[in-house]
């Protein structure tokens, strides 16, 4: 993940492919690429920044598994969220099993849904945000300063009191292998439904916008016949401040911008290696998925995007002043 600031600062996650645990770090740069400061510990995927400068990000590490709920893994690789600030100094971590536990959503963590078999990789959150106040007021069941975190492996998405650092609502829902989960500003949750879609045998991606209230999907892009997808991981969907939503399709190379009545803004699609064009990968949309194990080599045998954002013209002040 990557947040840019107003003042050019870019503030980046990096991580590692075929490695456990993947997450290397993260640091921040200045417009002219200097290295502000770095932190050397595992986080990965996506950051959030709140309002103040403070940053919230997630990071792993392999431990014995001791729950006993089950025995099936010797290890696991678990998440936490550490609060960090604009200094990328640590105020705090905090452990996201042990947050589970002892509440009513328990189970949604020990029960182990996973996906491709990974049994090790038991929570996969992919993405943290912060509840900002600008908004809070639309979600009067959460405090202020609430942490919204999205779990592939648990097809669950979680709210975690800052001040417990306990879950304190949780759902399960029409999606699987979710990502990028955010708070919008009327009160409903949007993120990328990776594998929710199926139909005739087939999966396919979705964005849905969820009531967190009564759980029912408010909107959706991707279930209509002529605006079926797959991404079977990663990928991202961001909502506009002129309604429109921003979708990150990683496994396509494509991003797009969608109205609220579906209509396609604009469409963009990177140039493909024409090695990967060759193996066929790419040449069918709809490719068939029955079992996990068939999704492997789609993720293997593909570039793709890692992450996307769009940036209003008022959140990047430095181009505006440069340009003088």
């Amino acid at each position: 993940g990557v947040h840019l600031y107003s003042n050019g600062d870019l503030l980046a996650i990096y991580t590692g492919l075929n490695s456990t645990p993947y997450g290397y770090g993260m640091a921040l740069f200045d417009k002219y690429s200097k290295m502000k400061w770095q932190i050397n510990k595992n986080i990965h995927h996506i950051m959030d920044v709140g309002h103040d400068g403070t940053i919230y990000a997630l990071a792993q590490e392999l431990r014995p598994f001791t729950y006993s709920f089950s025995k099936r893994q010797r290890s696991i690789l678990t998440d936490s969220i550490e609060i960090i600030s604009a200094e990328g100094k640590s105020i705090r971590s905090i452990p996201l099993p042990e947050a589970f536990k002892d509440t009513p959503y328990e189970s949604y963590f020990y029960s182990f849904p996973s996906i491709m078999g990974r049994l090790w990789d038991v929570s996969h959150a992919n993405k943290v945000s912060v509840l900002d106040p600008a908004i809070a007021d639309k979600f009067p069941m959460f405090p202020k300063g609430a942490l919204l975190v999205s779990f592939r492996s648990l097809h669950t998405i979680a709210v975690i009191s800052p001040v417990t650092q306990k879950v304190i609502w949780a759902m399960r829902g029409p999606w699987r292998s979710q990502h990028h989960a955010s708070f919008l500003s009327n009160g409903h949750i949007l993120l990328f439904d990776n594998l929710g879609g199926y139909r005739n045998g087939i999966a396919y991606s979705r964005v849905l916008e969820i009531n967190p209230a009564t759980g029912a999907i408010a909107w959706s892009y991707g279930d209509m016949q002529h605006e079926r997808f797959l991404s079977p991981t990663r990928s991202q969907a961001q909502r506009l401040s002129n309604g429109h939503t921003f979708i990150t399709d990683s496994h396509n190379m494509r991003l797009l911008e969608v109205a609220q009545d579906h209509s396609i803004i604009w469409d963009y699609r990177f140039p493909i290696d024409p090695k990967f064009k060759a193996n066929g990968v790419y040449a069918d949309k709809t490719q068939m998925i029955y079992t996990p194990e068939s999704i492997i080599p789609a993720i293997d045998s593909r570039s793709q995007i890692l992450h996307a954002r769009h940036y209003e013209a008022d959140e990047l002040a430095f181009i505006k002043a440069d340009s003088h």
